[in-house]
């Protein structure tokens, strides 16, 4: 446990040639390190029309089965025009964190430190190279 906590933190070397944690750690392939609201364009078109939509549209246009399951999108696209990648994850864990019903089993994984700085010290093995 301490070495995964410290391999996480950049204070251990990696125990293999390549550590995906540090491969799909978007903050350190994005411009200083968050996405923020620097979405591709269509995303953008995409949160921002559900965002401005009302929810029976939503429905019609992709077919949702309820009311709910298109809110709840509609909720997560405001989020994320509004706040900013970051900011839509932190307040989406925020509220499962305040979630007191019965029903709630999530899981709420806190975000460890950025990786990057193992970058410099992975390999590729054969099967993972191009």
């Amino acid at each position: 446990m301490l070495q995964a906590a410290a391999l996480q933190h950049g204070a251990a070397p990696p125990q293999k040639d390549m550590n995906l944690q540090v491969l799909l750690d978007y903050r350190c392939h994005a411009p200083g390190g968050k996405v923020g609201s620097y979405y591709p364009f269509k995303f953008r078109q995409c949160i921002k029309w559900l965002k401005d939509n009302s929810v029976a549209s939503i429905v019609d246009r992709f077919g949702f089965e309820s009311e709910s399951e298109a809110a709840f999108v509609q909720k997560r696209a405001r989020s994320l025009h509004d706040l900013g990648f970051e900011g839509a994850v932190r307040n989406a864990q925020r509220e499962l964190e305040e979630d007191t019903s019965p029903g709630n089993k999530a899981s709420i994984y806190h975000w460890p430190e950025p990786c990057c700085s193992l970058v410099g010290r992975c390999r590729l093995t054969p099967e993972f190279r191009s």
